[in-house]
């Protein structure tokens, strides 16, 4: 019986590769940042999609990575229409929620300040809607 199991596994065809994906053949016609004019100058150096090209998913999702990592994002939306002259392709960054105050409710056994510097809130950042500490 345990001679069967090799020779039953030598007779199963073996997986064939799966095939590659098929290029996109869409030509990009236009790009653009939907986004307020500050952030838009901002973010328009990341954007590595040209008009022109095919759209490559990669490159797309080598951009969002990009405004991930300015940490001012919390989502990124990307768009593409397709168009009589090809893709109209949107970025959408959503901003993430920033920290706007610390509170502390009840004895004031610790300030607002004290705490934000302890526990390395910034005004700001990026994360965080506010802070609220109750003692005990």
């Amino acid at each position: 019986m345990s001679a069967l199991v090799p020779a039953l596994l030598l007779s199963l065809p073996l997986p064939t590769p799966a095939a590659p994906a098929a290029p996109m053949t869409d030509l990009v016609a236009s790009v653009r940042v939907a986004a307020p004019e500050a952030d838009v100058e901002r973010l328009s150096r990341y954007v590595e999609v040209k008009v022109g090209e095919p759209l490559r998913p990669d490159v797309v999702r080598h951009v969002v990575e990009l405004f991930y990592a300015t940490g001012g994002y919390e989502d990124v939306i990307v768009e593409a229409e397709r168009g009589p002259a090809g893709l109209d392709v949107v970025f959408r960054p959503i901003p993430a929620p920033l920290l706007a105050a610390v509170v502390v409710e009840g004895d004031r056994v610790v300030s607002p300040g004290e705490l934000a510097r302890v526990a390395r809130l910034r005004p700001l950042s990026p994360s965080a809607r506010a802070a609220t500490w109750r003692p005990g």
